[in-house]
C-alpha cells in the first residue's frame, strides 16, 4: 500500500459485467479522477464466481488519501458511472469495520428462455439486432440501457439497469409482439424495496 494512500476501501459492485468492460466501466473512470486530485489509485479488481463457475459480482481494491474528500470522490464517482443498487464499499474507521450500502441503479434481468419456443424462432433468431432492439427501446425513452449477456444451458440473461426496474419492464414487455425469442422470457427484478412484488414475471408464449 502506497504511503501517501493508507487507506483501503473494497468496492463490492452487485453486477455480472466481464473484466474487460469492468475496467471500461469503472476501473478506468475512477483511477483518472483520483489521479488528477492525487487522492488514491485503484489497484486491483476482480470477480466473484458462483456455483456455475459464472460471475456473481466484482471487486475493485482501492487505496485512498483519506476517508474524507477521496472516499467521497469514490463514492460519487462510482454512482455517476452506474453502479447498481446492492453495492457495498467497505473500509477500516478508527479500527471499526464500516460497510455502506452503494449503487443507484435498479436493475431487469431479462431470462430468455433457450429450450421451449418453436424451432422456427431460434433458427431465424439474430441476437445481436434484437438485443439492439431492446436496447434502443430502453433508451428511447430514457428508462435504461442494456449492459451484458450470459448464456446458459436453458435460459440467456439479458441485463438492464436504469432508474426503475418497473419501467424498463413495462418497456420490454410490449416488445414480445416484435421479437419472438422474448417470448415465455422470465423477468427478474432488483429493486430499491426489495420487499416489492412481484420479484419476477414472465412474458407470455403468443398463439399461432
Amino acid at each position: 500500500m502506497a504511503a501517501n494512500y493508507p487507506h483501503f476501501v473494497l468496492v463490492k459492485i452487485d453486477e455480472y459485467i466481464e473484466p474487460i468492460d469492468r475496467g471500461d466501466r469503472y476501473e478506468d473512470p475512477l483511477i483518472e479522477e483520483l489521479s488528477k486530485r492525487d487522492l488514491g489509485d485503484v489497484t486491483g479488481g476482480g470477480s466473484q464466481l458462483d456455483g456455475d463457475n459464472r460471475i456473481e459480482y466484482v471487486c475493485l481494491d482501492v487505496e485512498l488519501a483519506n476517508l474524507d474528500e477521496a472516499l467521497s470522490l469514490t463514492r460519487d464517482m462510482l454512482n455517476k458511472l452506474g453502479a447498481p443498487i446492492g453495492s457495498e464499499i467497505s473500509y477500516e474507521r478508527n479500527g471499526e469495520d464500516v460497510v455502506e450500502p452503494l449503487g443507484l441503479l435498479e436493475g431487469l434481468t431479462i431470462y430468455l428462455d433457450g429450450i421451449n419456443l418453436p424451432p422456427a424462432v431460434y433458427e431465424d433468431l439474430d441476437f445481436a439486432a434484437e438485443y439492439e432492439k431492446i436496447d434502443a427501446a430502453l433508451k428511447a425513452v430514457g428508462a435504461g440501457e442494456l449492459r451484458g449477456v450470459r448464456q446458459g444451458n436453458e435460459e440467456t440473461g439479458i441485463f438492464a439497469y436504469g432508474d426503475s426496474a418497473d419501467k424498463m419492464a413495462a418497456i420490454v414487455e410490449p416488445l414480445v409482439l416484435q421479437i419472438p425469442v422474448l417470448q415465455n422470457a422470465r423477468l427478474a427484478f432488483k429493486r430499491r424495496d426489495s420487499s416489492k412484488e412481484p420479484k419476477e414475471t414472465r412474458l407470455p408464449i403468443l398463439k399461432a
